[in-house]
């Protein structure tokens, strides 16, 4: 069955348009994507700032080439190659339980790579591939916008763009982690203690803090049996204080005691300490005498990974004892 020239013509506007608001907002909030692509413990520091920045060209570059006639073929033929990636990416994400965050419309519409993001890529793959196979001439982006229902479809990608844009700027800026910089010292009362914590006032040389939502995902809680294993093993060396959000106190007590969690933990009931970072929880961030970052990884199930940050802190430890 031929496909109409017309729905042709919207598909193959419609992909630019997706590719021309993917790369506009991955720009918007370039700093918290790198850190996203860094997370995924695939590439170097050096090699993530290439590969992010090819990847925003490309989109951008794809876009351009379609919207405005240049070589719209080879556009459409890059776009198919990189949604090929973009699928294969996504599918061993899932088969292999990495729960990566996906930032393809950058840090507003981010969320964990799951089977919607899947189909989401998998949609996207089959319109292109079905314009390329029907070997239509595309028409000029001048003439598709007589289309009055193109418009609208432009209008709401352009508003899409323009209200991330606006969250960016009326919104405070997050931090952004990285190693060596410094978090503040804390004062509460935890919800599982009678005394107030002062981490300004631990005796231990080393703080962990580790931000959790009792909603995150399953296998990333997995990770609460190496919290509670570094609280009972290194609590001379290493205070461990947790940031933890629950739709209620008493959902997070139950959390606290499934768990066998006894370290002090503070109840962020509407993530507001959470949120003036940027990750995704649960994230286990290891401070320094200085309260300076020498380590942070979002929580994992993968033992290997925990194994090496266990080794990491034994290290750190004999060090600063040496």
């Amino acid at each position: 069955m031929k496909i109409p020239k017309s729905i042709v013509n919207i598909i193959f506007f419609a992909l630019a348009l997706v590719f021309l608001s993917s790369g506009v907002l991955k720009l918007i909030d370039f700093q918290s994507f790198k850190e996203s692509v860094h997370s995924y413990d695939i590439f170097s520091e050096f090699t993530t700032n290439i590969v992010v920045v090819c990847i925003v060209l490309l989109e951008l570059l794809i876009a351009c080439s379609m919207l405005l006639s240049i070589w719209p073929r080879i556009g459409l033929i890059s776009l198919i190659f990189l949604l090929f990636f973009m699928n294969a990416f996504t599918l061993y994400s899932v088969v292999e339980n990495k729960h990566w965050v996906c930032q393809c419309f950058g840090e507003i519409f981010a969320n964990e790579i799951n089977y919607i993001t899947i189909l989401r890529n998998l949609i996207l793959l089959t319109l292109a591939l079905s314009v390329f196979f029907s070997k239509t001439e595309y028409n000029s982006f001048e003439k598709v916008l007589e289309k009055y229902y193109l418009r609208i479809i432009i209008g709401i990608v352009l508003f899409g763009i323009s209200f991330s844009i606006y969250h960016k700027l009326s919104n405070p800026e997050k931090h952004v982690l990285r190693t060596n910089d410094t978090i503040p010292n804390i004062k509460f009362l935890p919800i599982n203690g009678n005394d107030t914590i002062d981490t300004s006032k631990r005796k231990q040389p080393f703080l962990i803090f580790v931000f959790f939502d009792v909603r995150d995902c399953t296998t990333c809680l997995l990770e609460a049996y190496l919290w509670r294993n570094l609280f009972e093993n290194y609590k001379n060396d290493v205070m461990i204080v947790g940031i933890g959000s629950a739709p209620s106190i008493d959902v997070l007590k139950i959390f606290l005691k499934h768990k066998k969690l006894r370290f002090p933990v503070m109840y962020d009931a509407n993530k507001e300490i959470t949120q003036t970072f940027s990750f995704f929880t649960p994230q286990r961030i290891l401070l320094d005498t200085k309260n300076e970052i020498l380590d942070f990884e979002r929580s994992t199930d993968s033992l290997v990974k925990q194994k090496r940050f266990i080794e990491k802190l034994k290290n750190t430890i004999e060090n600063y004892k040496n």
